[in-house]
């Protein structure tokens, strides 16, 4: 399943909204930002490639995920 098609992915981009909404006014306090969109770039670039990997790495479709298993083979 091409990464462009997988519909499970809606589903990530719901729960980190749910995420950085908790999350945004800490991170921009901790990271000196007063700009919310700064802020918001700021938190998807630190840590959305890590929900990421995490939601793909739990998806049950996993295993045969060729973009998933790329990327997989790309950190070795």
């Amino acid at each position: 399943m091409a990464v462009e098609s997988c519909v499970k992915l809606q589903n990530l981009n719901r729960v980190q909204f749910l995420v950085i909404s908790r999350h945004l006014e800490k991170h921009k306090w901790f990271r000196h930002i007063k700009d919310k969109n700064d802020a918001l770039a700021d938190f998807l670039k630190e840590f959305g490639p890590i929900m990421r990997e995490i939601y793909c790495e739990t998806c049950e479709e996993s295993p045969e995920c060729s973009p998933y298993q790329d990327y997989l083979k790309s950190l070795k």
